[in-house]
């Protein structure tokens, strides 16, 4: 019998196998990987749902996912007039996002923005220095978003609106 266990050792999850054999009753194995680093793995780390009416959509998305929205003010370099609701507590693992009503964002011109997803980086200034040189366009170079890291806003070849995301 095995099972997968995670622990908290130094601030950091990390996880191991715990296997029961016949010889030697239970033996325990580290696998040495840091389950922070696993999610650093997930190809997107965030995403964002550009809503016209905060309240409205709220009501909408809990109505659909029972989602109980934590709202939180503007972060960092973001515009003051932003609005913002986390769709689960930032201490949650895996994928999370926010719905988001910003000025700009849902006018109907032609350039609104829908959704965005973000893709995590070391430092997205890095990536952010490629995309000119592939074919898209840096809308806005990488800025602070407060205590919860930086990001910069790109447009690819296509048109699609991407973020990338650090810590640094």
């Amino acid at each position: 019998m095995t099972w997968l266990f995670v622990f908290l050792a130094q601030m950091h999850l990390t996880f191991g196998v715990i296997k029961a054999t016949e010889q030697t009753g239970y033996r325990l194995t580290l696998m040495g990987t840091k389950l922070k680093s696993i999610m650093n793995q997930n190809i997107i780390c965030w995403f964002e749902i550009y809503v016209r009416n905060m309240e409205s959509a709220k009501k909408f998305y809990h109505a659909i996912l029972g989602t109980d929205f934590i709202d939180a003010p503007a972060q960092g370099d973001s515009p003051e007039a932003m609005k913002m609701a986390f769709f689960s507590p930032m201490e949650n693992q895996g994928v999370s996002g926010a719905l988001i009503e910003m000025a700009g964002t849902k006018e109907g011109d032609g350039a609104c923005v829908t959704t965005m997803v973000y893709f995590p980086c070391q430092d997205c200034s890095v990536e952010e220095s490629r995309v000119e040189a592939a074919g898209g366009k840096v809308n806005k170079s990488k800025f602070s978003i407060g205590e919860y890291g930086f990001c910069s806003i790109c447009t690819d070849s296509e048109g699609n609106p991407f973020g990338l995301f650090s810590m640094e």
